[in-house]
């Protein structure tokens, strides 16, 4: 596949479309518990409700090949990944570098360069559909699970395959639960909750160049708490931070927003401040 067809096929699919996009992914992996009527009112297509099977053998060799040509053209890639060839738990790629996209996207980016065309795919009469995913941790790991339903062509599709590429971010994602993603959260909110009101106090010119200081402290350590927050999709994060449906963003960027109505007091060390923050 192209390395963009990972992204656009999540549209083809009409993933998240009235949906979330957790929501699908969990009953794709589940293959809607069977229920053809569910599969076809979700995605269109009652396909998505048979029992996802393994490729066969010969094709998944066909595939590692395809893995080991492709690294040794992409020398750079093979720099990024180590291990595979992510077929299982046990085989998973692991990503050694921290990407400046969300780390989900950034897996669906890989595994198209990773398996760059699908003539193998169109020669035994297949094609890919619908592009899902998970994330969870062990005691020890963090895990993306990317899945790609794999389909005969034409109408009467009797048989669906999913075909799992596995990447271990742990060096990138510092937490190894729930709990400690929560608590993460919380500590980005906290330093956003500074920086908020340290704007809010801001009064005039002189106040305005006393805040600057510690305001480009702050974003650095925001930017910090955040690189492992890649983890999360923006609407993850929204849903992780909302309170009673409201998203306490809005409050805490307002206080910005209004200084920047008023030229930030004419204050260079604030101007400065924010426009090397961007």
């Amino acid at each position: 596949m192209e390395p963009e067809s990972y992204l656009t096929t999540l549209n083809d699919a009409r993933i998240g479309y009235k949906y979330t996009k957790n929501e699908v992914n969990r009953l794709l992996l589940a293959d809607f518990y069977g229920s053809t009527a569910l599969a076809e009112a979700m995605m269109e297509s009652p396909v998505y409700a048979l029992p996802a099977q393994e490729l066969p053998a010969d094709m998944r060799q066909q595939l590692e090949k395809t893995v080991l040509d492709t690294l040794r053209l992409r020398v750079k890639l093979g720099q990024i990944l180590q291990g595979g060839p992510g077929f299982t738990q046990e085989t998973a790629w692991q990503l050694t570098q921290a990407p400046d996209i969300q780390l989900t996207e950034t897996c669906s980016v890989l595994a198209g360069y990773l398996f760059p065309n699908t003539n193998m795919l169109e020669s035994a009469g297949l094609e890919s559909a619908a592009v899902y995913s998970e994330k969870f941790f062990t005691a020890d790991k963090a895990l993306i699970r990317l899945c790609v339903d794999i389909i005969p062509t034409g109408e009467a599709t009797t048989a669906r395959y999913r075909f799992n590429q596995w990447f271990d971010v742990s060096a990138i994602v510092p937490f190894r639960s729930q709990a400690e993603l929560d608590e993460a959260v919380a500590r980005l909110l906290c330093t956003l909750q500074q920086l908020s009101e340290l704007a809010d106090g801001i009064r005039d010119q002189a106040t305005a160049d006393a805040a600057a200081e510690r305001i480009a402290e702050l974003i650095a350590l925001g930017r910090q708490q955040a690189v492992g927050l890649r983890w999360l999709t923006e609407d993850e994060f929204a849903q992780l931070v909302s309170k009673d449906g409201t998203s306490p963003m809005e409050h805490l960027i307002s206080p910005f927003l209004k200084l920047q109505e008023v030229n930030y007091f004419d204050s260079d060390k604030l101007k400065h401040t924010l426009q090397q923050a961007k």
